[in-house]
């Protein structure tokens, strides 16, 4: 809103809104180099509260379409450049972070805000973590005015953690779900537990001084990782995070796994509801992650 959307029609009246005013918005994004759509969709549930609201806006515009969708050049790493970025992590400090995102697909936000108290060291053959928190940042009410309270959707489930980090719930049923472990996931897992930085939330990956993990940061360190260990992606750029989960449902569809499974694993599965998903037997799941370990040749 404030990067794109004020700057090119913040000057315009609601009831004076033209389809021409919400493509210029599209416009300026794809000039930049931005994709509109994520914006487009924020305009139109802000044009729609506002008509729930009493103010008038033109019909057309309270349904214009939203852009097309540029071609994306998100990939998968190769399985060399996989495990490439895996025995670079093996030696940092916070290697069990990137190697959970690499096997599991992991979202960034899924990871960084992954807790002491999701992760059952007992549970099943090696222990599992139950992915149901994202860390997030929420903006206050008034920007910059802590004491203005924050933004949080309806229906949002939110736990403040300090300043505006939030753990918040996935925005659909589809997020929750277990990621069973392997042995050297587990090993990996508790070594991480045992040296994090003490804080009070239980986080497993914060910040050296034990505050929530800047996603700055955080992405900062996968550049560096992906440089150490020589891999970039076919364009020359770093890959991004979320590019991990291309990589895990690579190995998991190439390894043989069901598509069901695969979608239960990475959370994309529409149909499994959280409660339903805690009763589901983990057998599969488990089986699917020895599979993908087998073809990475990991011990």
């Amino acid at each position: 809103i404030k990067n794109w959307v004020v700057p090119t029609i913040g000057h315009v009246r609601l009831a004076d809104l033209t389809a021409d005013d919400i493509r210029a918005v599209a416009a300026k994004q794809r000039k930049a180099g931005r994709q509109p759509n994520d914006t487009h969709r924020v305009m139109m549930t802000m044009f729609r509260t506002a008509a729930s609201e009493g103010h008038f806006l033109p019909a057309a515009e309270l349904a214009a379409k939203s852009p097309k969708a540029a071609h994306s050049d998100r990939t998968s790493m190769t399985v060399p450049e996989g495990l490439a970025c895996l025995e670079v992590a093996a030696d940092m400090d916070r290697g069990a972070r990137w190697l959970f995102t690499l096997l599991y697909g992991a979202r960034l936000g899924e990871s960084i805000g992954l807790t002491t108290h999701a992760v059952d060291l007992d549970a099943g053959a090696y222990g599992e973590a139950v992915i149901e928190w994202q860390l997030q940042s929420l903006p206050y009410n008034t920007p910059r005015d802590r004491s203005s309270g924050f933004r949080v959707p309806d229906g949002y489930e939110a736990q403040r953690l300090v300043d505006s980090y939030h753990l918040v719930r996935p925005k659909t049923q589809r997020g929750y779900r277990v990621a069973p472990f392997l042995p050297f996931v587990r090993e990996g897992i508790l070594r991480a537990i045992e040296t994090a930085p003490t804080n009070p939330w239980g986080l497993i990956w914060p910040e050296p001084n034990g505050r929530p993990m800047n996603d700055k940061h955080d992405r900062a360190e996968w550049h560096e990782l992906q440089t150490r260990a020589g891999v970039a992606h076919p364009s020359g750029r770093a890959y991004h995070v979320h590019e991990c989960r291309n990589f895990a449902a690579t190995m998991l569809l190439e390894a043989g796994v069901d598509e069901h499974v695969v979608t239960a694993l990475l959370g994309h599965s529409s149909v499994i509801t959280s409660r339903k998903y805690m009763t589901v037997r983990r057998e599969p799941l488990l089986d699917a992650m020895r599979k993908v370990g087998e073809r990475l040749q990991l011990g």
